[in-house]
């Protein structure tokens, strides 16, 4: 089994005092510079559809876009599909199909040679 030379890990959680669309984008901005990441380089954001973060003249966005014009703003497709398959999973054909789907899922998750490789 080859191993990678990176290795993944969650980069941060940093406590949020202010709220408002400019002060989420300052701890944004501070938080990733603190990471280390050239700011200059940012090139998109994705948040979900809430006011404060997609907010066209006060939101994190708006705000993260006035310091970086080249970082564009896009909803969050995951967050999108989320919201479908919510939305759907009141139709029982689709909630029955999404459990077979889960129960197929854990079938060849569990499966005696996927444990046994995940072991060694």
């Amino acid at each position: 089994m080859l191993k990678s030379n990176h290795t993944r890990r969650f980069p941060n959680f940093c406590p949020v005092y202010d709220v408002t669309g400019a002060g989420l984008a300052n701890t944004v901005l501070e938080t990733l510079s603190i990471l280390g990441l050239d700011l200059k380089k940012m090139r998109g954001q994705g948040y979900d559809g809430a006011a404060t973060m997609r907010g066209q003249f006060r939101g994190v966005q708006a705000s993260i876009k006035e310091k970086l014009p080249l970082a564009l703003y896009t909803h969050c497709f995951s967050h999108s599909l989320n919201l479908c398959l919510s939305d759907s999973s009141n139709i029982p054909s689709i909630r029955n199909c999404m459990g077979v789907i889960k129960e197929v899922r854990r079938f060849f998750h569990m499966s005696a040679k996927r444990t046994e490789i995940n072991d060694i």
